[in-house]
């Protein structure tokens, strides 16, 4: 179901935890869905709609007191991925510059061998052009993602937060 029938669930849960981020996959918005009715109090909303087809599409809120702007440079028509560089007024010790978060969205039908070159390619470049940088990577990621997932922790040194499927038959 679309994010936009839940948003008071999800304005409140966002809200009352105080969160600083909030991602979420599978929208289901599409361009004629305005951002007034999607939006919470105290968040920016950025969000990659999907084109074609039905359901899809990825979104984050940023609260306002935090600087974000998206990398439109790591934008890939074929993918629902959405990056973005954010600038905390306090950032985790041993990182000086930033954190770069991506949403990813893998639809189980999608061509995985394109989608894992396409976020190797965008890690690399994550980790060349902002170097020392915290790398957030949330979403739907289906499970033939995960090899690549797996390979990219010891890659890139990311740590899972969540490291086994979530739903279907190996739950």
């Amino acid at each position: 179901m679309s994010l936009a029938p839940k948003i008071d669930e999800i304005a409140h849960t966002v809200n009352n935890i105080d969160s600083d981020i909030a991602f979420f996959s599978e929208t289901w918005l599409r361009e004629n869905v305005p951002d007034e009715p999607i939006s919470i109090n105290g968040y920016k909303l950025y969000r990659r709609d999907r084109v074609n087809g039905q359901h899809g599409g990825v979104c984050m809120y940023v609260k306002e007191s935090i600087e974000c702007k998206v990398l439109s440079n790591l934008y890939h028509i074929d993918h629902e991925v959405l990056w973005a560089e954010l600038r905390p007024q306090r950032l985790p010790r041993g990182f000086s510059i930033n954190i770069i978060v991506g949403v990813v969205y893998q639809p189980p039908d999608a061509n995985d061998a394109t989608m894992k070159d396409y976020l190797i390619t965008s890690l690399e470049n994550v980790e060349s052009e902002y170097p020392n940088s915290a790398i957030i990577m949330a979403g739907d990621f289906n499970k033939t993602l995960m090899p690549l997932f797996r390979a990219a922790v010891r890659s890139f040194q990311l740590k899972p937060m969540v490291d086994f499927p979530t739903r279907g038959s190996d739950c």
